[in-house]
């Protein structure tokens, strides 16, 4: 189960996320343990879980307790996961290469994500607000040049990638059939009657 911590207004937003990575979350409830945390509310409470990915382009509290430091911040930035580069929209903060971290997501040569280990669990801090992005996709939409660029996707696959790294199983409802590459549904609209 993955629990979330939103700011109060990205509610909405969280359930459209999940519509499309379909898999177990709720809102994060005190208390109650989660295999995978996602915060990106501006108060982060003291949590335990195997998995915490803070998306954040402010500094948060956090930051100093696990011995990372904020470098710069701007708006819109192209980052790249290995072999991927997704486009960010909003502003990006970057951060300072530490021993403590690894970088796992890079805006050109800066440092965009970083992962830090303990021995029984994993933080991963981006610089951007994982929930404005899908946001802005969904309601403003992508710059004409970003439009082969499947966004939203990309944010669902290294949500995945992250989490099955830090050993957590992940149950996902895939939206295509089991064995096939995609799926048709056949409507009609009816404009008169």
């Amino acid at each position: 189960m993955i629990g979330v911590i939103p700011k109060p207004r990205q509610v909405e937003v969280v359930e459209e996320f999940f519509e499309l990575f379909k898999t177990p979350w709720e809102l994060y409830r005190p208390g109650q343990v989660y295999d995978a945390i996602i915060a990106t509310a501006d108060e982060i409470p003291e949590v335990t879980g195997r998995l915490l990915l803070v998306y954040s382009p402010a500094t948060k509290s956090i930051d100093a307790r696990i011995g990372i430091a904020a470098c710069g911040r701007r708006h819109g930035a192209i980052l790249s996961d290995r072999d991927i580069s997704l486009p960010i929209y909003g502003d990006l903060l970057t951060f300072a290469n530490t021993s403590k971290a690894v970088p796992c997501v890079t805006a050109g040569s800066e440092i965009a994500g970083l992962r830090v280990e303990s021995p029984d669990s994993f933080v991963i801090r981006l610089g951007y607000d994982l929930f404005d992005e899908v946001e802005f996709v969904l309601s403003t939409g992508q710059p004409v040049e970003h439009a082969p660029i499947p966004t939203l996707d990309i944010h669902i696959r290294m949500l995945r990638e992250w989490i099955l790294q830090a050993g957590i199983p992940l149950l996902e409802i895939p939206p295509t059939p089991a064995h096939r590459s995609f799926i048709v549904c056949l409507t009609h609209d009816i404009d008169f009657v």
